[in-house]
């Protein structure tokens, strides 16, 4: 797995030279041009991405990084339940536990009330905000009447399609996840076979693909819903649809914004370390201020951009790069055996 590994890091690094070319120099440039404009002539939407950010803005390649890693980290975390198992660690925590509700009802159902409502808020502002920022960036790109107050009623009307939705998509990523990483990852864990281990790290690539590829539908369908009023079913067959015509031109589509936005965040934090001092209290407050900005920009230049290539997918007036070029070989090859 270790030369698996580092096969991983060179193919990133090539992906990341492919996302700078896609970003400035293909036809998608004009897109990320459309998106910059849009988001700055309606600032609100800023507003709007720091909420709809939370999750991860244009994160479908991120995403994949940061969980190359998961079966030693779900074996570390499995080994570590079964000692805790066999040295009776458990069963002290669930006493523990016990009398902790016991001798303390009323705090404890506070806190886990509180939990709720709390997440429950941010789930609201983050599909609220998403919505919202599709709606009106979407109708501005079709010519039609749109604004805050547009975004904001569109998204409260279709919430809880919306939630319905998202409630879908967790549900697949997390059983495909399950059957294909947690399963071969325990089993390795109790057997001590190194095939299953091997077997569970296969599983995390394919479960994690699944999972980009679920992004890449609920995306779709929840333009489809805030933008077409589509109800939920046509809509995620709609999204399949659409992303099974043109999977390589969304991939790359994915690849040129994250590495838009990891290059940006690179670049601009590595400044603000450079000329500010983050060791006095101003320094460091105006260090995290400019962050939460940058974060804020890019999350709204990422749901824009999505937002407009969705646009233009669903005209059919996108193309894959690797698609042009193969073309271009298939027909270099056709002229030169034609000149033989």
């Amino acid at each position: 797995m270790q030369i698996f590994s580092v096969i991983l890091s060179y193919l990133a690094i090539l992906l990341w030279f492919y996302g700078i070319y896609l970003a400035f120099f293909s036809s998608l440039r004009r897109f990320f041009m459309q998106a910059a404009q849009v988001m700055w002539k309606r600032k609100y939407l800023w507003l709007l991405a720091f909420f709809a950010g939370l999750t991860a803005y244009g994160g479908e390649v991120n995403f994949f990084f940061r969980r190359l890693n998961t079966v030693t980290s779900l074996q570390g975390f499995l080994d570590g339940i079964r000692n805790a198992i066999t040295s009776g660690r458990v069963d002290v925590f669930v006493d523990s536990t016990k009398n902790l509700w016991a001798n303390h009802f009323g705090s404890m159902l506070g806190i886990i009330v509180t939990a709720v409502l709390i997440t429950g808020v941010i789930t609201w502002l983050i599909i609220m905000s998403q919505a919202a920022i599709v709606r009106i960036v979407g109708r501005s790109q079709m010519g039609k009447p749109t604004g805050l107050t547009d975004g904001l009623a569109a998204s409260t009307e279709k919430f809880w399609t919306l939630v319905q939705l998202n409630i879908i998509g967790l549900l697949i990523g997390w059983a495909l996840w399950v059957v294909l990483t947690a399963v071969p990852a325990a089993i390795s864990l109790i057997t001590q076979n190194p095939n299953w281990s091997f077997t569970a790290y296969l599983g995390s690539l394919a479960s994690i693909a699944s999972s980009v590829v679920t992004i890449f539908l609920i995306q779709f369908a929840t333009a489809d819903i805030v933008l077409h009023d589509t109800k939920l079913m046509p809509a995620i067959v709609d999204a399949w649809h659409l992303f099974s015509r043109n999977i390589v031109s969304t991939l790359e589509m994915a690849v040129a914004i994250f590495t838009v936005n990891l290059t940006l965040s690179y670049l601009i934090v590595a400044q603000l370390f450079f000329f500010l001092s983050a060791y006095t209290l101003a320094g460091f407050l105006t260090i995290v201020a400019l962050i939460i900005l940058l974060y804020t920009l890019l999350s709204a230049f990422s749901f824009s951009a999505w937002t407009i290539y969705y646009l233009k997918l669903a005209e059919g007036k996108t193309a894959s790069k690797l698609g042009q070029w193969t073309n271009k070989l298939a027909s270099f090859g056709g002229q030169k055996r034609s000149i033989q």
